[in-house]
């Protein structure tokens, strides 16, 4: 039983998903009759190599300090930290 019942999860998450899709999707359908929705796209689309260096310099952070922070604390003993087995 146990097996269904992830089954279940799954797809009802799925679905979920894809609903939430579909409201994205009707916000981009309203920006072609709202002019503030407009001017934002259009301001997006021209700043995409700055936010896409944003994202990058985010990402090399993120990693750099949660690199730290495993080293940091891998070697306390009271740590209940564990190695992930890949």
């Amino acid at each position: 039983m146990p097996c269904r019942l992830v089954v279940v999860e799954a797809t009802s998450l799925a679905a979920l998903r894809v609903i939430r899709l579909v409201r994205v999707f009707r916000i981009f359908k309203l920006s072609r009759h709202s002019k503030g929705l407009q001017i934002l796209g259009k301001t997006i689309r021209a700043s995409m190599r700055e936010l896409g260096l944003l994202v990058f310099f985010l990402f090399i952070c993120v990693v750099l300090f949660s690199s730290a922070v495993f080293f940091a604390e891998a070697d306390t003993p009271e740590s209940k930290f564990r190695y992930a087995a890949f």
